[in-house]
């Protein structure tokens, strides 16, 4: 890691200032440790199966987990944190780029995600009654 800063994304801070507030101290003591070395051995750092290299879990404490990505030039990108199971469901239903073209940092919800939401949704949508149909001539 060639810089010592952070990417924060939106996921990460809500749900950072969402849990419970003896974690949010554990959570920033985690970031500085990633600033000064990404393997740090107290993080427990692991990659994660989510289908593209590089993302990785850290551990907050025994319930809580962050999920970043080390990059070799550039700062430490801080995608996700929250209870370990939420935080291997939400890595595992993202992927997280970069848009090539705006430089922008974007994260995609799975397309098996999105089959599953549409094959949920109903066959047909309910009727709306015509816009004049309760007026007569």
């Amino acid at each position: 890691m060639a810089e010592d800063s952070l990417i924060l994304t939106d996921d990460f801070v809500l749900n950072a200032f969402r849990l419970p507030k003896n974690v949010q101290p554990k959570i920033w003591k985690c970031i500085i440790l990633l600033l000064k070395n990404d393997r740090h051995p107290s993080l427990q750092v692991k990659q994660l199966r989510t289908g593209r290299k590089g993302i990785m879990e850290g551990r907050v404490d025994e319930t809580y987990r962050l999920i970043f990505e080390p990059t070799e030039s550039g700062p430490v990108r801080l995608w996700y944190v929250g209870h370990h199971d939420e935080a291997y469901r939400w890595a595992e239903q993202r992927r997280m780029t970069v848009n090539h073209i705006t430089g922008a940092m974007q994260i995609v919800v799975a397309q098996e995600m999105l089959e599953a939401a549409v094959a949920q949704a109903p066959a047909t949508p309910a009727e709306a009654p015509a816009l004049y149909a309760k007026l007569t001539d």
